[in-house]
């Protein structure tokens, strides 16, 4: 199934839930215009493809290193109206990234070991009967397992533990692996309870880690998108989607802020300032 064909399945996925966090209104934003791509995602989805399915990769993403005000680069987008295009250093990036968790001990074996990529379910939430969709990164049987293993690709700007559970915790991480491993196990696919992310370095010298992830995150995970998809259902059932901010909110000030007996008179830290 193509990203345009699963764009165009009924059903709510992650990268749209995950927008009600912020508000109804953001989550609507998201439905009806797409999540806002920045550079970083961008790249996020080129390593994405490049290593779960590099034969489209290699058709789709193109290097143009050229001006762009150029008639040859009007010339090259004409004749590649739907690739998406990078330049010679993005595209050295990506293939840096994929390198490194093909050549790491176990992710590589990982990778080598898909039985399915980019696999598309579509479920009905038991608790609110909204239908559900998801494309599953992969499914792997590596040879250290007795049963399939949903896996998960993310990039980070770390992979020190502390600080890439904070990123992940920030972003939903959580919320978004049990989302598709219950779609994935839905249609009743038999796979191990706990799945695994593998997770590259967005930046040299692209390392690679691997984090099972336990029952105890599964469960948080399960109660995030468990309340946004109840919250989904209010808005649908009402027919208002109010943004952050629907009524009065007291502005309030940082604890840095408020004034210090032992600070100048205004509550300001002015050490180190001159003239």
């Amino acid at each position: 199934m193509t990203e345009e064909e699963y764009a165009a399945l009924p059903g709510i996925r992650w990268s749209h839930l995950v927008a009600m966090a912020e508000s109804p209104l953001h989550y609507l934003h998201a439905v009806e215009r797409g999540r806002r791509e920045t550079p970083q995602l961008r790249l996020g989805r080129a390593r994405h493809c490049a290593l779960l399915e590099p034969e489209r990769f290699r058709r789709e993403w193109l290097v143009w290193d050229g001006d762009r005000r150029t008639k040859a680069w009007k010339q090259f987008r004409a004749d590649h109206p739907d690739a998406e295009i990078v330049t010679d250093a993005e595209m050295g990036s990506v293939v840096a990234a994929v390198e490194a968790v093909r050549a790491h001990p176990v992710a590589g074996n990982f990778v080598r070991s898909l039985d399915d990529a980019e696999l598309a379910v579509r479920w009905q939430d038991e608790a609110t009967g909204l239908w559900c969709k998801a494309r599953i990164d992969a499914v792997i049987r590596p040879f250290q397992y007795s049963r399939r293993v949903h896996l998960e690709f993310k990039s980070s700007y770390t992979l020190d533990p502390r600080l890439f559970a904070a990123h992940a915790a920030r972003m939903g991480y959580h919320g978004g692996v049990a989302f598709h491993l219950d779609g994935l196990r839905s249609t009743g696919a038999d796979v191990a309870p706990e799945p695994v992310m593998v997770v590259v370095e967005s930046d040299p010298p692209y390392d690679v880690a691997l984090f099972d992830v336990p029952d105890h995150v599964l469960r948080a995970g399960r109660e995030l998108y468990g309340r946004l998809l109840a919250r989904v259902a209010e808005c649908q059932a009402s027919g208002s989607w109010p943004g952050r901010a629907p009524g009065p909110v007291e502005f309030t000030l940082p604890d840095w802020a408020y004034a210090d007996p032992t600070a100048d008179g205004l509550g300001l830290d002015l050490s180190g300032l001159e003239g």
